[in-house]
C-alpha cells in the first residue's frame, strides 16, 4: 500500500529519535553533552531555545521504499504526526543550531560563555 502523503521525503521522521534535554548550566551538564557527541550518529541541537539530543537510527519498520510496514498498527506517536506538520513541509520548528561533534559544541560554549566560572 502506498501512502502519497509521505511520498518523496524518504521518511525523515523515521530515521532518528530525539529527546528533550536540559540546557547545560554546569560543568557536569557540559560533560554529559560531550559524552553524547562522542558517540557515532548522535547530535545535539537547539530548536526554538529548547535543547535536544538526537540519535540517528532508522526505524526497523521501514521497507526499501521508505514506506511503513506496520502502518495500520503503528504507534500513537506516529499517528499523531500530521502531514502538514512534518519536516518535509517545513512547519516543524527550524533547528537553530546542530552540534555534530564535540569541537562544534565546545566552540559554541566558549563563544557564548555558556558556563560562567564562579
Amino acid at each position: 500500500m502506498k501512502y502519497l502523503n509521505c511520498a518523496g521525503c524518504g521518511a525523515r521522521c523515521c530515521r532518528y529519535v530525539s529527546v528533550e534535554i536540559d540546557k547545560p548550566k554546569t560543568k557536569q551538564d557540559l560533560e554529559i553533552i560531550l559524552w553524547y557527541l562522542y558517540h557515532e550518529d548522535v547530535y545535539v541541537f537547539i530548536e526554538s531555545g529548547v535543547w535536544h539530543v538526537q540519535f540517528n537510527s532508522r526505524c526497523k519498520n521501514l521497507d526499501g521504499r521508505s514506506n511503513c510496514k506496520i502502518y495500520e498498527e503503528r504507534p500513537s506517536i506516529c499517528k499523531k504526526l500530521k502531514v502538514h506538520e512534518c519536516e518535509r513541509h517545513g512547519s516543524v520548528g527550524e533547528k537553530d543550531i546542530t552540534f555534530k561533534n564535540a569541537k562544534q559544541f565546545l566552540a559554541y560554549v566558549k563563544k557564548n560563555k555558556l558556563i560562567r566560572k564562579k
